[in-house]
């Protein structure tokens, strides 16, 4: 496979196309000769990009995938270990070459595509063999093995027999090891009850160690693990009040610590004991809502969990602790009570606090969404406080809820003149969340952008101004050019920079920051930026086609392929536009979730067939992932291997969900045709599904796609359906 080959498509780099890759690697080998096979993935493993390995990983990461469909491939062992090894992030001399930092958070997702048998016997071997001194690595071999090894009798196994001589360990060590072995013997029992639910051994030793208080385990941890797998357990409710209720010396504390904050010049000591004892009070307080949280999260489960839960709210005196209660509430799987409603209701409209009563805001409008009466509470927050950080709240708050509300975009409008600095652009971003095309909102966020004398607080004003105003050049610049000069000066900030940018990039901008980041990764003068520059360009890579990322690693002129999509016009509401057909999904979602009625009631699917499908199954398995990808449920009866079975899939088990879904067919070669395979196909599926082509095909609705309404038509079409009932 060579690099660079302007003829190449390299759909293998197409997320489109994986599962239709691992479907042709899993047909039997009289279909598909072991060879053929075995020399595919070779060309993964060896594949050089020639710009800076981006694409070389991202064929190893499908060679790895392709692993559970090919077990029989030669060096299966090997690929799947260093899969391991990358998710261990274990490097030694024997363990590989190194993963680029921006690519750790990819590979717990291949971890669990490829073959599994080889990954649970590499965890299992680490978890056995491993020095009893390197607990971190052993503990993510536990925590990895909790994610892959759900119902897999090796694994169980496994843990099982590494249980059982921890115990006889136990009796035979000296102290300190003995303290390392009770926390592993934690972790192997947390492990072992993600991946065999209600397993006897692991409700066992957690509830043995739960009951013991001996504080050398982790006691809230193992609570957290048995709530987990087993949250009807009559020891839970009892241990998590006991974390929930502060101390007589943690209210002391605090009680100081507000005294001094107070005071406008503390003495030297007065601030030490300010540093020193917030961070044992912020420790207490993520603490104490981990305990809330679990409380609300065995609900369903443990009907007496929510009567203790209120009881914290109405009896406690600490207002602190009160708002982490009302905070987890949020947690509760079913729908809320009516008594939940009454006491939060009740606070709403009693409570002095003004935290208390954002926070009973917030949680009310995630568990009772569409409660007008909420916006109105918090525009008269708004509009009363002196306080900055509740203006902050009260501010994201309405942005979450507030969209199209003429009280909540009128108090925002009349707060940004009035505020300053980071709560002013905290408003100005809300207000443009739920009034888009507000004049007041991009203006205020270009000023603070350009004047903002906090370097961080520019850097979170250039990503609410991209988001806001996709493409904005001032945002870019300014994310931009933090990397690249002095705005950054260590490699926190860096990353945030980085991670910033990557939310706001536009295809178009994507070419200009792979050309300028690439000249730096070599440099040691920004050596603290690398992985800053790193999570960029991975970014860059997984969003861009090979041959672009190439093109602009190089700094040559833009690709144009044959089958690249040409430029078409679609006309969105009265405006016609230019537009690429490969844009056409996002732009749809954009005015589906534009329009109420739809947005509600319609899930759209916009599938992509630009290569003539021959073979009917390839195309089935095409389409069904398409599907997925795009948030249907997978088949309950597995992957659909045939027309056939993905009709009936289509037709039986996606009829009662909440949202109807409907099928649009496109094309994004510049012919726009469709083989006969496929029309043939798409004849016989049946319901709301349409095809944007020129060409006839019997039962199924056609879109011109040279219809100079080409959006407005999909989603009159999408209206009709739904007035049909689909």
């Amino acid at each position: 496979m060579n690099y660079n080959n302007k003829d190449y498509v390299y759909r293998i780099f197409e997320s489109q196309w994986k599962e239709v890759i691992l479907m042709w690697l899993g047909r039997p080998n009289e279909q598909i000769s072991q060879q053929q096979k075995e020399k595919f993935i070779d060309a993964l493993v060896n594949f050089e990009d020639g710009c800076g390995s981006f694409y070389n990983y991202r064929a190893y990461f499908l060679a790895a995938s392709a692993m559970a469909e090919f077990p029989d491939y030669t060096s299966v062992n090997q690929i799947v270990r260093q899969i391991v090894n990358w998710s261990l992030d274990r490097v030694t001399p024997d363990c590989g070459k190194p993963l680029l930092a921006p690519l750790k958070k990819n590979v717990e997702t291949i971890l669990s595509e490829t073959n599994i048998t080889i990954v649970i016997s590499e965890l299992l071997e680490v978890i056995h063999f491993y020095e009893t001194e390197d607990y971190p690595l052993r503990e993510r071999a536990f925590y990895l093995l909790g994610k892959v090894g759900n119902n897999h009798p090796p694994a169980i196994k496994g843990l099982i027999n590494f249980i059982n001589s921890l115990e006889n360990k136990l009796r035979s060590i000296d102290e300190y090891a003995r303290i390392d072995a009770k926390y592993i013997r934690l972790k192997a029992a947390d492990s072992l009850g993600k991946i065999a639910a209600k397993h006897p051994e692991a409700i066992s030793i957690l509830g043995e160690i739960i009951n013991s208080n001996d504080k050398e385990y982790n006691l809230q941890e193992a609570v957290d693990a048995l709530a987990n797998f087993d949250p009807s357990h009559p020891v839970l409710i009892t241990k998590l009040l006991e974390f929930i209720e502060p101390t007589e010396d943690e209210l002391n504390i605090r009680q100081e610590c507000e005294r001094i904050r107070k005071i406008q010049n503390p003495s030297y000591s007065e601030n030490l004991y300010i540093q020193y004892y917030d961070g044992i009070l912020n420790k207490n307080e993520k603490r104490r809502l981990k305990a809330f949280k679990t409380l609300a999260k065995i609900s369903s489960a443990n009907s007496e969990a929510i009567t203790k839960l209120l009881n914290v709210i109405n009896l406690t005196n600490d207002e602190i602790t009160r708002r982490k209660a009302i905070q987890a509430l949020e947690e509760i799987e079913d729908k809320p009570n009516r008594a939940i409603l009454n006491c939060l209701s009740e606070i709403l409209e009693t409570s002095q606090d003004e935290y208390t009563i954002h926070q009973t805001a917030e949680t009310l409008s995630k568990i009772y969404p569409g409660n007008t009466k909420l916006i109105d509470k918090l525009v008269e927050l708004l509009n009363s406080t002196k306080d900055e950080r509740i203006s902050i709240f009260v501010a994201d708050s309405l942005g979450k809820i507030g969209k199209g509300n003429r009280e909540a975009i009128e108090a925002l409008e009349k707060a940004i003149p009035v505020k300053d600095g980071f709560t002013r652009m905290r408003v100005a971003y809300n207000l443009g969340k739920i009034d888009p095309d507000h004049p007041a909102v991009v203006p205020t966020l270009e000023d603070l952008t350009n004047n903002l004398t906090d370097n961080q607080h520019r850097l979170i004003a250039a990503e609410k101004l991209g988001e806001i105003d996709k493409g904005n050049k001032i945002a870019f610049n300014t994310l931009l050019q933090a990397l690249l000069q002095t705005i950054v000066d260590n490699e926190r900030m860096a990353m945030e920079a980085a991670y910033r940018l990557t939310k706001i990039l536009q295809n178009g901008q994507m070419e200009t920051v792979v050309t300028n980041f690439k000249n730096y990764l070599s440099n040691d003068k920004y050596k603290n930026r690398l992985n800053a520059f790193y999570e960029v360009l991975w970014h860059c890579a997984q969003n861009m086609s090979y041959l672009d990322f190439y093109n602009a690693w190089h700094n040559l002129p833009p690709n144009t392929h044959p089958e690249a999509p040409d430029n078409i016009p679609v006309g969105n509401s009265s405006t016609t536009q230019r537009l690429k057909f490969a844009q056409l999904p996002s732009v749809l979602r954009s005015a589906i979730t534009d329009d109420q009625e739809l947005k509600k009631a319609v899930q759209l699917v916009s599938i992509d067939i630009n290569m003539d499908f021959k073979n009917p199954d390839i195309l089935a398995a095409y389409i069904y992932a398409q599907m997925v990808k795009q948030g249907c449920p997978e088949c309950p009866q597995g992957r659909p291997t045939n027309i056939q079975l993905l009709i009936m899939y289509w037709q039986l088990d996606l009829e009662n969900l909440e949202k109807r879904v409907a099928l649009l067919f496109y094309n994004s070669k510049a012919d726009r045709e469709f083989s006969e395979t496929c029309l043939t196909a798409l004849s016989t599926f049946g319901g709301a599904i349409a095809i944007i082509t020129d060409q006839p095909c019997e039962n199924v609705q056609t879109i011109s796609p040279n219809d100079p309404d080409l959006i407005n038509r999909v989603l009159k079409w999408l209206k009709r359906r739904k007035d049909e009932g689909f």
